[in-house]
């Protein structure tokens, strides 16, 4: 029952507004546990913080806020591997059985929402999605893509 529970509650949400101290700026994450949660705890407790970082490393080196689409994928792909490494340093993974989640060997996949002014910025690693609706679900528009930390 313990495990069936387990699998049950392994996603998390999380919301940041204002983002920053600032009320234009908003930060929403899920983050989808894979054969468990404790990774996704874990990624959902650093994200803030190492985007955070990632924006006063990218302010103090250009002097402004990033603008472009290029940009904002070079600030957070930084920080999603930052937050992967991270993780994987307190992971123990039995090289025998790579595929079998203990409670100390789970992932997640993450999906991150930033929005500034009018301008969101979608960035996502694993099976996550998320889609935009605006009045009418003919209107919806998917705004984000699967893929991997390597791809």
């Amino acid at each position: 029952m313990y495990d069936t529970i387990r699998l049950l509650f392994q996603d998390l949400t999380y919301k940041v507004h204002p983002f920053r101290g600032n009320t234009a700026e908003s930060l929403l994450c899920v983050f989808d546990g894979h054969g468990g949660k404790s990774t996704a705890l874990a990624a959902r407790d650093t994200m803030e913080g190492a985007v955070t970082a990632g924006f006063r490393r990218f302010e103090s080196t250009h002097l402004r806020p990033p603008t472009t689409l290029e940009e904002y994928t070079g600030l957070f792909t930084e920080v999603f591997a930052g937050i992967q490494e991270a993780i994987l340093a307190t992971h123990t993974v039995n090289p025998e059985q790579p595929h079998v989640a203990t409670p100390d060997d789970d992932g997640c996949a993450a999906l991150v929402v930033y929005r500034t002014g009018n301008t969101l910025v979608t960035v996502s690693a694993g099976d996550c999605g998320a889609v935009l609706f605006t009045h009418t679900p003919s209107e919806a528009k998917l705004i984000s893509a699967t893929h991997s930390m390597t791809e």
